[in-house]
């Protein structure tokens, strides 16, 4: 009798090809549940902060609503827009005063205003950042030895007069440790509106 024999080797192949098949389609399953999930993540994450910003700006708007007048006209205040001659003077100035972040394109983000003695600038203030109708107050600065003449005071409330005739509503940041400019800026007709915190990043120097 001849004996019936089959090839192992068929089975074996039919069995490896259905095995690779099925971690083919787990791995696509997998895939496709991960990318599913990552969508998610962005898609939820985008709305609840797209949310949150909306609670925000209503909130804010809520409690500016009853925007003060704008301060009286100055016409004794000599002061003069800032151009791009300029931006020296003015870096000098915002590193010997720390007024916050400035830099050579700062002066870009907005209108500036400085009060000179001859060439030298004394004191300045302008604009920097632009949220819809919210414009900010910054590079309010006055040189150590020129304080107490009230300055920044007038060129701050020069900012603000151009901005609330804009239709604007003027903002601005301020240490929460520098009692002395919290309380100038609360007499000029700003309050406190929230705590925010601030990260500032700077390269670090290269390595030796």
């Amino acid at each position: 009798m001849t004996p019936r024999m089959r090839w192992r080797g068929t089975r074996l192949a039919d069995g490896a090809r259905l095995a690779a098949r099925t971690l083919g389609e787990l791995l696509i399953t997998l895939g496709l549940v991960l990318m599913l999930f990552a969508g998610y993540e962005v898609w939820a994450k985008a709305v609840i902060i797209g949310q949150h910003q909306r609670d925000l700006d209503r909130e804010l708007t809520q409690q500016w609503a009853q925007i003060p007048a704008a301060p009286p006209d100055d016409p004794t205040l000599d002061a003069v827009p800032l151009r791009g001659a300029h931006v020296p003077q003015m870096c000098a100035l915002a590193e010997l005063t720390r007024p916050g972040p400035f830099d050579t394109r700062t002066i870009e983000f907005g209108e500036y205003f400085g009060v000179f003695a001859g060439d030298r600038l004394l004191a300045m203030a302008g604009e920097r950042m632009q949220d819809r109708h919210f414009r900010e107050v910054s590079g309010v600065c006055t040189h150590p030895d020129q304080q107490g003449r009230g300055l920044a005071r007038r060129l701050t409330e020069l900012v603000v007069r151009r901005e609330l005739a804009r239709g604007e509503t003027p903002f601005l940041h301020v240490v929460s440790t520098n009692a002395r400019a919290i309380a100038l800026y609360e007499r000029m007709g700003f309050a406190i509106a929230r705590e925010v915190p601030v990260r500032i990043v700077s390269p670090s120097p290269p390595r030796r």
